[in-house]
């Protein structure tokens, strides 16, 4: 297990920029080149820069697993044609009004925590694309489950205003431990500020000792 501290543009929230899975590493054209091999060689995974939405806030607008990325539909992209064909993922259109995918999905190869005010159409659709269970939620009475959570196949961290009974309902859906935490000097969003897979995690500049003690746990490293 590797991790690596960062900031993008000078933000801690470095979630924005940079999406991780199992396969592979999506990141914005805002990150630097320089780096490149931290994020490699902490998350030991292919790296690929994309924008989406004629956007660098890739974190915001797309979510992905290991074999699944999902876009908003009639979105640009440039997610690149060799992830694709070198990782064999399939990219997914959803319409949706909730355009913030990153924000809205929470998600690992096991399942997806959805935002509740998906139509049931658009749950369907999202369970249907992915060939996941779709499970909607709120967590702490935050309907952007995206944005507060981050779940990858080893484990799952919460922001810490969630109740035992939420954590887990998380654990359960999503098929791995689950703890709480904050990042970046008491930020809710720890999707935002945390960068994580099986093989390491990255964190917001901002976050202390305690919290990366904290999402380590979380994520059952």
């Amino acid at each position: 297990m590797s991790i690596s501290v960062l900031e993008v543009e000078k933000s801690p929230y470095i979630g924005l920029h940079i999406v991780a899975t199992d396969s592979f590493a999506l990141i914005s054209h805002k990150v630097k080149e320089k780096h490149l091999k931290t994020i490699k060689d902490t998350l030991k995974v292919d790296v690929y820069r994309a924008s989406v939405c004629s956007s660098d806030l890739i974190g915001l607008f797309l979510a992905a697993n290991s074999e699944h990325i999902v876009i908003p539909s009639a979105c640009t992209h440039t997610i690149p044609d060799s992830l694709v064909k070198e990782h064999g993922v399939t990219i997914h259109e959803v319409g949706t009004a909730l355009t913030a995918l990153g924000n809205n999905i929470l998600l690992n190869d096991q399942a997806a925590l959805i935002n509740p005010e998906f139509t049931r159409l658009e749950e369907k659709a999202i369970s249907g694309l992915l060939g996941l269970p779709a499970v909607r939620m709120r967590l702490a009475g935050y309907a952007t489950v995206g944005a507060v959570a981050l779940a990858t196949n080893k484990g799952c961290v919460l922001c810490k205003d969630c109740s035992q009974e939420e954590l887990d309902a998380v654990s359960k859906a999503m098929k791995v431990p689950a703890g709480l935490a904050t990042v970046n000097s008491g930020s809710p969003y720890v999707r935002l500020g945390v960068v994580a897979n099986s093989h390491g995690v990255i964190v917001g500049s901002e976050t202390t000792s305690i919290e990366l003690e904290e999402i380590l746990s979380a994520l059952n490293f």
